[in-house]
């Protein structure tokens, strides 16, 4: 899934690359979700739709 940055964070899962304000870059669904919740990405593709029960 392709996210944006929203604020500079040193990625730890990716070896402390520094990621900046701006960048687009490309990680797992479960990645996206997880530094939204952190506030530090935005989605830049729709966000992934929930499985739903049935």
């Amino acid at each position: 899934m392709k996210v944006k940055v929203t604020r500079d964070f040193n990625d730890v899962e990716n070896n402390l690359c520094t990621r900046h304000s701006g960048e687009l870059y490309d990680c797992s669904d479960e990645r996206a979700t997880e530094l939204n919740k952190l506030g530090f990405v935005e989605f830049a593709e729709p966000k992934p739709k929930e499985e739903t029960k049935k």
